[in-house]
């Protein structure tokens, strides 16, 4: 699967380039395809070092979740194919987001709406999976924007319980929590100690 992966992503990457500017109009032919395209690369966990190294397929995936006739098509069964493709998505982005390049370039996009957006979602699985990307993604400038930011502080502070019940070993996930929790605050002081 490693083997193939390197070989297919790039060309994964060419049929997304033609496909997703045009992701208003696809039919179900099209959804289906591309859902299993992303399930495809979900596949196995090592595929992230792969993908780290070809971004512009996360810049699609994150183009798909932002596309106005899914997310508004969105039910509570994975028998409808927009909730099929985009809770792949998150649930690719949200295995993906534990590769640091990867964790890295989705902030870098700033897309806390477009996540934000799908945590109203009637599919539960896929609001989990948003909100354990939004741990892992959201500034401090967006939780200062937020309506009701004492939601995804006990998100967080529910996974970062988690990962460290689990005993994971999963270090990078545990800093990447525990900074969304402490914000800049923190680097004002190690500021002041230098």
């Amino acid at each position: 699967m490693h083997n193939l992966l390197s070989t297919m992503l790039p060309k994964y990457i060419l049929i997304l380039d033609r496909l997703v500017p045009k992701a208003v109009h696809w039919n179900k032919g099209t959804i289906r395809a591309v859902t299993h395209m992303l399930q495809i690369v979900n596949h196995g966990e090592t595929n992230d070092k792969i993908v780290s190294t070809h971004l512009p397929f996360i810049d699609h995936v994150l183009e798909i979740i932002n596309v106005p006739t899914f997310y508004n098509n969105l039910q509570d069964t994975l028998s409808n194919r927009e909730t099929n493709l985009i809770n792949t998505a998150v649930n690719l982005l949200a295995k993906m987001a534990s590769e640091p390049t990867i964790l890295a370039h989705i902030k870098e996009k700033k897309v806390t709406s477009s996540f934000l957006r799908l945590t109203s979602a009637p599919y539960e699985p896929l609001v989990q999976n948003v909100n354990n990307l939004l741990s892992y993604t959201t500034s401090e400038e967006d939780i200062k924007s937020m309506d009701n930011p004492g939601t995804l502080i006990s998100k967080v502070i529910a996974s970062l319980q988690v990962e460290i019940n689990n005993k994971s070993g999963n270090e990078d996930k545990i800093v990447q929590l525990l900074e969304t929790l402490k914000g800049n605050e923190n680097e004002i002081i190690i500021k002041k100690k230098k």
